[in-house]
């Protein structure tokens, strides 16, 4: 095709759309409306399976198994009660940390809420019983002070590590509660230090908690039995399984008369599955009404398109028989679908962007950090947009564009 056909057929597409605004403004709607489902459903997917991850992962590290030995363990959809339930001792890390492959480090963990306090005020917060390691396992940063010593954490010593919410309830000034003392559970503990920790995920409140030696809370505060673990650190992210096939293997031996059926080992690799499977079902759903949406904007676009054609054989016999081809004949009215898609694809875009926004604003508002909950746009999800636009439209105007091609111009000139 000359350029000169080429401008032609040109032409005559946009004088085609503009000749009939109404019905071309209507196939341009729908256009937007199913670029705007795609836009805004992949930016919410991505927001939403990023947020999942990240509040997984503000659990622990990554490359941290759980072992723990509950009271209940549910297999294949029963929940079977466990005969013995194991409490675990710093004795029992190390060996875990000596004759399992792969391990870094291996920390008694356990948690009970217990009631802190200082002079007239008290909290019921979570008291976690950890080891002297325990900035390697979970996510916390030190703001005041320190962390407790290997030294303080084997002898049970009565020292107390606070997270900053709890500090500032007590002493107004986080950095305050260094050096001072608090009860916990009755008991005195001496504050060593302030720690950082990740707000929680879902109401995005901060964590209230003290942070005492595993000794220290098994001996002098409250035994649990039910709520005791082993985190097991791995020395690479990638020996994450190794380690946790080892100690499937190893727990067997670990108590005389406790097979390794009485044992839950995990790790975050699990909830991350769960999270991507959760996240797919939501594709699929959400996916779903985008496609939905694009079939009914290319209905409109075909339609719009085959009408044009009808109403417009008598110009495309005229056409034709001034010398114009098959080709030109298909080019215009491929043309007439890609001018829709272009404008679409910009509009869908934007009202995605606002879309995705707004659901993104009304989901965060839910939280109580609305920053937990990020939607961008960005340049994948606009890309995807801008191609569903031209796929959908130029699709939708294949068979009007053969059908126009199809016209021999004797019988067209005919035509009423």
């Amino acid at each position: 095709m000359t350029a000169t056909a080429a401008a032609t057929s040109a032409r005559e597409a946009l004088r085609g759309l503009v000749r009939h605004p109404l019905r071309s403004g209507l196939a341009l709607l729908g256009l937007v409306v199913g670029v705007s489902s795609v836009v805004g459903s992949l930016a919410l997917l991505v927001a939403s399976h990023r947020f999942a991850i990240a509040a997984v992962a503000q659990r622990s590290r990554l490359d941290v198994v759980t072992v723990e030995s509950p009271v209940d363990i549910l297999r294949d959809g029963r929940l079977l009660s466990v005969p013995k339930p194991v409490s675990f001792t710093a004795d029992d890390a190390e060996r875990l940390r000596l004759e399992v492959a792969g391990v870094r480090d291996v920390m008694p963990y356990s948690e009970d809420s217990l009631k802190v306090q200082r002079e007239g005020i008290a909290f019921d917060v979570r008291v976690y019983g950890v080891g002297a390691a325990a900035p390697a396992f979970l996510p916390m940063e030190t703001g005041a002070g320190r962390f407790f010593t290997p030294e303080e954490a084997e002898t049970a010593t009565r020292v107390a590590v606070l997270t900053r919410a709890l500090a500032e309830d007590l002493f107004t000034v986080p950095a305050a509660a260094v050096g001072r003392e608090v009860r916990v559970s009755g008991q005195r503990f001496y504050v060593v230090g302030v720690v950082e920790v990740p707000k929680e995920p879902f109401s995005g409140d901060d964590r209230r908690g003290c942070y005492v030696p595993y000794r220290a809370k098994e001996e002098r505060l409250q035994r649990s039995l039910h709520n005791s673990q082993l985190l097991v650190r791995a020395a690479s992210l990638d020996l994450v399984p190794e380690v946790r096939e080892g100690l499937v293997r190893r727990l067997s031996r670990l108590r005389p008369g406790v097979s390794a059926a009485n044992f839950i080992v995990g790790t975050l690799e699990d909830e991350i599955r769960a999270a991507n499977v959760e996240a797919g079902i939501r594709g699929l759903t959400l996916g779903g009404v985008a496609v939905l949406a694009l079939l009914v904007a290319g209905g409109g676009i075909l339609n719009t398109l085959l009408v044009g054609v009808k109403q417009r054989t008598r110009e495309i016999g005229t056409r034709r028989a001034l010398g114009a081809t098959r080709g030109a004949i298909r080019t215009q009215f491929l043309l007439e679908a890609l001018l829709l898609a272009i404008p679409g694809a910009a509009l869908g875009v934007g009202a995605g962007t606002l879309l995705a926004r707004s659901l993104g604003a009304l989901f965060a508002s839910g939280l109580f950090d609305p920053t937990l909950l990020r939607v961008v746009v960005g340049a994948p999800e606009a890309l995807a947009g801008v191609l569903s636009a031209v796929v959908v439209a130029v699709g939708a105007g294949v068979v009007p564009a053969w059908r126009a091609a199809s016209v021999e111009p004797a019988e067209a000139l005919r035509y009423e």
